[in-house]
């Protein structure tokens, strides 16, 4: 939430608890949402009502005749919340007490949105879906959320190098063959590697390269969709080409037990069983073809008409 929208909080309600859990109950005033709910933890809950108590047993008619959760009982402000100068200001004031500092060893400084933007990065990279955190956090349009959908270069270069550890391959051009990258000739290339090491790609060989579909999302053709299909004839001159098929993806199952892809492992293993049952057959001379001779030949009437 945004501090304004915080800071004038109602003790009466404020919270709701329905059958899926307790929500935060708020006016948004930037986008004029009302009975805006936002799902929190059971220890938020009871902070909120600790809070609630203590202001309830401080508010009279008249200090605070409009329920305010936080309110201020002296001064200018008397009879309403603190303004968001004042909590940025006690926050920085914290800073300097205790040494909280930045990347370059100064003092750091507080700025009340980036509780705001920092939440709503981290929405995004732990995948919450973009519609759902444009309504999670009151945005009027989904081009305001995207400007959250980042993730900080220095958090990226920390889980890029954890990831490397494990090892990650690519095709080489000249022998098509797979082959371990060294960070030194990675680091600088495009996103599609950054991607791959967030751990939500699948990864996963196809005939001319690599699928690197998000996880998430199912897709029938991903593995070769030829295999499975009636109309897929092969006879055993084709044999040749199977067997290679057949050593490559056994390969790609023993890389993906090492670095522990689940996933990875059971598409590949499918692709692995449908190679050999088709090996078999062409080892015995024989035609794969799952339709049969009456597809593949014209009979009777048809054959007469040339149709």
């Amino acid at each position: 939430m945004r501090i304004n929208d915080v800071l004038n909080l109602k003790y009466d309600n404020c919270l709701e608890k329905t059958q899926s859990g307790w929500y935060l109950v708020a006016y948004i005033s930037k986008t004029h949402v009302k009975n805006h709910r936002i799902p929190i933890a059971e220890e938020i809950v009871e902070i909120i009502k600790k809070q609630i108590n203590i202001t309830m047993e401080l508010s009279q008619q008249i200090n605070n005749p409009n329920k305010y959760l936080f309110i201020s009982q002296r001064g200018s402000r008397l009879g309403l919340p603190p303004n968001a100068r004042s909590v940025s200001a006690a926050l920085n004031r914290l800073a300097a007490k205790i040494n909280i500092t930045d990347n370059n060893g100064e003092i750091f400084h507080f700025k009340n949105h980036s509780f705001r933007h920092t939440k709503g990065v981290e929405l995004i990279n732990n995948g919450m879906n973009l519609l759902h955190v444009q309504k999670w956090m009151a945005h009027f349009s989904p081009e305001m959320t995207l400007r959250y959908a980042q993730i900080l270069d220095s958090t990226m270069r920390k889980s890029w190098e954890e990831v490397m550890k494990a090892g990650i391959f690519k095709i080489n051009n000249s022998t098509g063959k797979l082959e371990k990258v060294k960070i030194k000739d990675i680091e600088n290339q495009d996103l599609i590697e950054w991607e791959y090491i967030r751990h939500n790609l699948d990864a996963v060989r196809i005939p001319l390269g690599f699928c690197l579909k998000p996880s998430k999302i199912e897709c029938n053709h991903q593995l070769n969709p030829c295999l499975i299909c009636n109309n897929m004839c092969t006879s055993p001159e084709f044999l040749h080409e199977f067997e290679d098929e057949i050593r490559e993806t056994k390969k790609q199952i023993e890389r993906a037990k090492a670095l522990g892809r689940i996933m990875w492992i059971e598409k590949n293993q499918s692709v692995l069983e449908r190679l050999e049952a088709i090996a078999i057959t062409l080892r015995d001379g024989k035609i794969h073809h799952k339709a049969g001779k009456h597809r593949r030949e014209y009979i009777g009437e048809e054959r007469e008409n040339g149709k």
